[in-house]
């Protein structure tokens, strides 16, 4: 490319979500910095909340930050548009579900990333007004932009099957993780990390939002049916309202207390809570990819996961699948894992193969050649 790709981010996650939408917004336009120096990055967000998150975003000279111009309120959908004019913005990237109305009729090219329809697949997870919204945006979206990117092939089904949505139209491009966890930790902060944490010797671990899709209480359930003190306990990194309380109460009930604990753990402690554990365990119900899944196997851990929706996408080979929502058969996956090292380095070994797909660098470039195929 002989000139630069001005490229315009609605970046309010970037900078206020520190989750899952937060996380793929933050490690997309960190690997597109690092890897593509032909795109010329300009985020605008309505607010930025500066943290160790965050910070690398606002000190780096590869960004161009634009706070809104107008109503905050409005901003977002019809405000943004004036803005990306006035920088002479070639391409806009809607990172979660969403552009700006009046896009469409400018020469700003547009893409949406959706990362799935989970509100349409399990409705009784979401109030009906927030179904309502979210659908009328989503629909929007994926109609008035240029391209639909899919974060998976399973979302891309989706997007075809309730919006209609021509197959020519939606791109899959994976998500990638952040560049800690293809860094091998050193044995000092392993051991640091151990103590700090108070890790036992052998663990499982869960990592996520603790919601009912996620399936936390079949885990609990299953540690139940092992009946076994002895056997290796379950971390559990997460928060959650409503549904962490019930999973509490689950815990109780069934006596596990000793060996079902929440882990208070921060983000750059992940890397070696996932290379330390015999495996992460992740049953959830329906998912638009599944980081987890890929931070564990490039963390060099196995994972024991549910055979549906895109999380075959996410771990291939290298897990253990549930093929029912069963916490007996769990209990069995969990003690097969506990009980067979060379089987946790057989799928740990098909893990790391599978994984290479999800690197940045590819994933970096399939983004450049997206956003250049868009100005030709």
């Amino acid at each position: 490319m002989s000139e630069k790709i001005k490229v315009g981010y609605e970046a309010k996650r970037v900078f206020q979500n520190f989750t899952g939408l937060g996380n793929y917004s933050r490690t997309l336009l960190e690997i597109l910095s690092e890897q593509q120096p032909d795109l010329e990055l300009h985020t605008f967000a309505p607010k930025r909340i500066q943290n160790d998150r965050t910070a690398p975003f606002l000190q780096k000279p590869f960004f161009n930050h634009f706070a809104q111009s107008g109503s905050k309120s409005l901003w977002r959908s019809r405000g943004m548009v004036s803005d990306l004019i006035r920088e002479d913005i070639q391409v806009f990237h809607g990172l979660s579900h969403e552009i700006p109305f009046g896009i469409e009729k400018t020469s700003v090219k547009s893409v949406v990333t959706i990362h799935d329809l989970i509100f349409r697949r399990i409705p009784s997870d979401f109030k009906a007004i927030d179904r309502w919204i979210y659908d009328i945006k989503f629909r929007s979206a994926c109609r008035r932009s240029d391209i639909v990117v899919a974060i998976s092939e399973s979302t891309k089904k989706d997007i075809q099957y309730f919006y209609k949505i021509p197959a020519e139209k939606i791109q899959v491009i994976y998500q990638t993780i952040d560049p800690q966890f293809f860094r091998t930790p050193s044995e000092k902060v392993i051991l640091e990390i151990r103590k700090k944490l108070k890790l036992p010797e052998d663990y499982f671990l869960y990592v996520g939002s603790v919601i009912p899709r996620k399936n936390l209480k079949l885990i609990v359930e299953a540690y139940g049916h092992l009946n076994d003190p002895g056997f290796p306990p379950l971390l559990i990194v997460g928060d959650g309202g409503d549904y962490k309380k019930e999973v509490e109460k689950e815990i109780r009930k069934l006596g596990l207390e000793a060996q079902v604990r929440f882990l208070k753990a921060d983000f750059f402690d992940l890397p070696v809570l996932y290379k330390e554990a015999l495996a992460l365990c992740y049953p959830s119900k329906y998912e638009g990819f599944g980081l987890p899944l890929v931070e564990s196997l490039a963390s060099g851990s196995p994972v024991i996961t549910f055979r549906g929706s895109s999380l075959p996408e996410a771990a291939g080979p290298g897990a253990l699948y549930l093929e029912n929502q069963d916490a007996e058969e769990l209990a069995s996956l969990l003690k097969t894992l506990a009980e067979d090292e060379g089987l946790r380095q057989k799928l740990s070994q098909a893990g790391a193969l599978h994984i290479q797909k999800f690197e940045a660098s590819e994933i970096a470039r399939q983004w450049a050649e997206l956003y250049q195929g868009l100005i030709v």
